[in-house]
C-alpha cells in the first residue's frame, strides 16, 4: 500500500484541504508546517476516528460550527477510504493511533505569610495503558471424563491443561474462528466413538489414528490448523498426539466458549501488562522507579511530581508509554502512527532515543508481517534537528508555498563558497561577494564582474545596488504575505543591522575597521558593544535567521537549510520581529 493523499474537511483550520503525499510503508515521514497552520487538524482528524464513524467534537469543527459535516479521506494507490459521520471505511483496512503531548500545567496555591501565592508546575495526567483489566477465568478440560475415555491406556490422550493456561499459547491463535464451525461436531464425535472402543498399547492406538483417522480429519481446515499450531508450539512431531490435542481444544471451545474467550482476553492483558513492566523496569534506575501499576481496574503510569525528573526524562517516559499503547492497537496489515509535535521539544539525547524506539517499533511490526506509516508532525524542518538521523526520511511541507530562493541566489552563494575556499588556500581576501553583497558596505560603486567570473546569470547584479534593491523588494513581499526569496530576507536583515552599527560608531577609523576587518554579523555586533554601542536584543535573537543560511557545503545542504529557513520565516512572531527591524532601523 502507498498513501497518495489525505483529505480533511471541516476539522479545525481545514475547511477542505488535500495534502498530496507519496508515503511508502515502514519509512518515517514528516509533515512540516508552522504553528497555527494545520498540524493539529491532521492529528485531531485521525484521533476522532471511532469504530463506525468519524466523530469530531464541536470545538474541533471548522469555525466551531457543529452543523458542518467533518470528513477524513485516505487515498491509497488502490482505493479511496472515507470516514465521516455515517461511515468509517478506514478502520477496515488501516489501524490508527495518535501520540501527542500529555503535559499540562497545574496551578498550586498556598499561603505564605498570610498572602495567597500561586505557582505553576508541569503535570502529566495519569496515562492509562490498559483501560480495563479483565477478570481471570478458570478453564478446566474434562475431555476424558466427558467422553467416557477412561478405558484407554493411560497417557494415550495428551494433557492440554498446561497449554490452555499458557498465555502465549492462548494469544497465538485465533480460537474465535472455531465458533461457527458446528459442522466439526459430527466428524469429531464419530472419531471419539471409534476411539472409545480402541484398546492396546498407546503406541498402537497412535498408529491406528495415524493411518485410519488423520487422512479423513485433516481435510477439516480447522483441525489441520490446530494440529500444526500445537506441533509448532510444543515441538511435537507425532501427528496422532497433535490430532488428539486439537480435538480436545475444539470440543472445549465449543462447549465453554464464553469462559474460553474470557481466558484469552485475560491472557492478552497479562502479556501486555508484562511487556509494559519489562519496558519500564529496564529503565527504572534512570526514571526514579516510576513503574506501571494496577489502579481501580486499569493499568496505568503516574508521574505525580514531575520535579523528580528532568523534562527530557518526563517526555520520553510519556512517549514510550504511548508508543507501547500504539503497539497494542496497531495490529492490522497496514497501520498509521501519528506523532504530533513530540519531537519538537525533546533534547538531543532523548531525540536519538525516540528515533531508536520508533525504529525498533517499525522492525517489530515488519517481523510480524505488518506495515506501518509513521507520520511525524512538526513545525521544524528535520535539518533543524542536529540529532535527527532517520534513514530515508521523507519530508512534506504543509504550506502550499515552496521554500523558495531564486536560481541566481543559489549561483551567487555557490560562487561565494568558491571564493571562500580560494581564500583559505591562498591566505588572501578576494571574496568580494561577502564583502559588498552579503554584508553592509558604504561603497556600492564597485563592479562585481571580476568576482562573478564566467557565471553570466549573475551579471544583472554586477551593480551592488541592484542586488540590494532585489533583497529589499523580496523582504517587502515577505512582510506583505506574498511569495518571496527566503535567502534575500537574510541579506536584508544583515544590511539593516550592520548599517545601524556603522552609523553609531563614533569615528571613521572604527567604521572602516567594521567593514574591512570584522566579517560576521555576530562579530560586528560584539565589536559595536565593545566600543560602547548598545545594540537591541532583537539583533542577536534573529541571528538564527541571518547567520546559518548564507553558507553551504553542497547543493543538498543548501536545499535542506533553505527548507528550515522557510519554516522559521513562516512563524508569525519571527515575521513581526523582522518587520520591527525593517521599519525601525532603516538603511
Amino acid at each position: 500500500m502507498i498513501i497518495k493523499s489525505i483529505t480533511i474537511k471541516n476539522v479545525r483550520g481545514f475547511e477542505n484541504r488535500t495534502i498530496q503525499l507519496d508515503m511508502i510503508p515502514d519509512k518515517p515521514s514528516m509533515i512540516v508546517a508552522p504553528n497555527g497552520s494545520g498540524k493539529s487538524s491532521i492529528a485531531i482528524a485521525f484521533k476522532s476516528l471511532k469504530p463506525r464513524t468519524l466523530n469530531v467534537d464541536k470545538d474541533d469543527k471548522y469555525q466551531n460550527n457543529d452543523s458542518l459535516s467533518a470528513e477524513l479521506v485516505v487515498e491509497t494507490d488502490t482505493e479511496t477510504l472515507v470516514a465521516n459521520s455515517s461511515t468509517n471505511m478506514i478502520k477496515d483496512k488501516i489501524a490508527v493511533f495518535v501520540i501527542n503531548n500529555q503535559n499540562q500545567p497545574k496551578t498550586i496555591t498556598k499561603k505564605i505569610g498570610g498572602t495567597r501565592v500561586s505557582t505553576s508546575k508541569m503535570q502529566v495526567p495519569q496515562i492509562v495503558l490498559i483501560d480495563n483489566i479483565p477478570q481471570n477465568e478458570v478453564l478446566n478440560n474434562s475431555f476424558i471424563d466427558d467422553n467416557n475415555l477412561k478405558t484407554l491406556t493411560l497417557g494415550t490422550i495428551p494433557n492440554i491443561n498446561e497449554l490452555i493456561n499458557d498465555n502465549k499459547f492462548l494469544t497465538g491463535f485465533d480460537f474465535s474462528s472455531i465458533r461457527p464451525l458446528s459442522r466439526l461436531i459430527k466428524p469429531i464425535n464419530d472419531f471419539i466413538n471409534r476411539l472409545r472402543s480402541d484398546t492396546g498399547r498407546k503406541a498402537d492406538i497412535w498408529n491406528r489414528i495415524q493411518h485410519d483417522d488423520i487422512p479423513k480429519l485433516i481435510r477439516l481446515e480447522m483441525v489441520n490448523k490446530l494440529m500444526n499450531y500445537y506441533k509448532s508450539f510444543t515441538n511435537e512431531c507425532n501427528d496422532a498426539i497433535a490430532l488428539l490435542a486439537a480435538i480436545q481444544i475444539i470440543q472445549l471451545y465449543l462447549n465453554k466458549q464464553t469462559s474460553f474467550d474470557k481466558k484469552i482476553k485475560y491472557a492478552k492483558y497479562i502479556i501486555e501488562r508484562d511487556n509494559y513492566k519489562v519496558l519500564f523496569a529496564n529503565l527504572k534506575k534512570t526514571w526514579k522507579n516510576i513503574l506501571p501499576k494496577e489502579d481501580s481496574g486499569k493499568f496505568v503510569i503516574e508521574i505525580n511530581d514531575t520535579t523528580k525528573l528532568s523534562n527530557g526524562e518526563r517526555d520520553i517516559i510519556v512517549f514510550l508509554a504511548m508508543l507501547q499503547q500504539a503497539n497494542n492497537t496497531l495490529q492490522k496489515d497496514n497501520n498509521i502512527l501519528i506523532i504530533d509535535e513530540i519531537f519538537d521539544y525533546l533534547d538531543d539525547a532523548n531525540l536519538i532515543a525516540a528515533q531508536y524506539y520508533i525504529t525498533n517499533f517499525i522492525k517489530s511490526l515488519k517481523d510480524n508481517g505488518k506495515h506501518i506509516f509513521p507520520i511525524i508532525l512538526s513545525h521544524l524542518s528535520p535539518s533543524y534537528f542536529k540529532s535527527f538521523a532517520f534513514k530515508d526520511l521523507k519530508v512534506y511541507y504543509l504550506d502550499n508555498h515552496t521554500p523558495m530562493y531564486s536560481s541566481k541566489m543559489e549561483k551567487l552563494l555557490n560562487k561565494r563558497a568558491e571564493l571562500e575556499q580560494y581564500d583559505k588556500q591562498h591566505l588572501t581576501f578576494t571574496d568580494l561577494i561577502s564583502k559588498y553583497m552579503l554584508h553592509y558596505h558604504y561603497d556600492y560603486s564597485v563592479d562585481m564582474s571580476p568576482a562573478f567570473g564566467t557565471v553570466s546569470e549573475l551579471y544583472p547584479w554586477k551593480h551592488v545596488s541592484d542586488f540590494k534593491k532585489y533583497c529589499s523588494d523580496e523582504t517587502n513581499k515577505y512582510l506583505d504575505g506574498n511569495n518571496y526569496d527566503s535567502v534575500a530576507i537574510c541579506v536584508c536583515l544583515r544590511e539593516h543591522i550592520e548599517k545601524y552599527i556603522y552609523d553609531k560608531l563614533p569615528t571613521d577609523e572604527l567604521k572602516k575597521k567594521l567593514v574591512d576587518e570584522i566579517h560576521g554579523t555576530k562579530d560586528k555586533i560584539a565589536f559595536a558593544e565593545g566600543n560602547g554601542i548598545e545594540c537591541p536584543e532583537i539583533f542577536s535573537l534573529l541571528g538564527l535567521i541571518y547567520n546559518e543560511y548564507l553558507h553551504t557545503k553542497n547543493n543538498k545542504s543548501l536545499i535542506d537549510s533553505r527548507e528550515t529557513l522557510y519554516s522559521r520565516l513562516s512563524n508569525n512572531t519571527i515575521r513581526e520581529m523582522i518587520r520591527v527591524i525593517i521599519n525601525n532601523y532603516s538603511v
